[in-house]
């Protein structure tokens, strides 16, 4: 009887930020600007940049709900329906720009300057 070896399991995190850098590598490569830059950052440092873009988002999302939801909810106002059709809407199209911020910035940042922020 053969013992496998154990892998860890993906957990659902690292499954989203997993479709998120491949999604994320896959945009930027077929950027204008960007492609020619994107393959020389490291996987590593792709991947923190993108979870920092990914906590950015959620703080932003939970952060907006909290901020219009609860106080009307708590209230009783029938208008908190109306603040969950605009806080969903500003989440759904601010959720790519928020994580690709970061790594925008730092290929901005070697399209103008020739290095790497992390080279200074």
């Amino acid at each position: 009887m053969a013992v496998r070896a154990e892998t860890p399991k993906a957990t659902i995190g690292s499954r989203i930020l997993d479709r998120q850098v491949a999604q994320l590598h896959r945009r930027l490569a077929a950027h204008m600007l960007y492609s020619r830059y994107v393959d020389e950052i490291p996987e590593p440092m792709f991947r923190q940049l993108v979870s920092e873009g990914l906590f950015r988002a959620k703080v932003f999302c939970l952060g907006a709900a909290a901020f219009f939801l609860l106080p009307s909810l708590a209230a009783g106002n029938p208008i908190a329906l109306i603040f969950v059709i605009v806080v969903g809407t500003a989440c759904y199209y601010c959720w790519p720009w928020l994580i690709i911020q970061g790594v925008e910035r730092e290929l901005l940042y070697r399209h103008r300057e020739g290095k790497w922020r992390w080279e200074r």
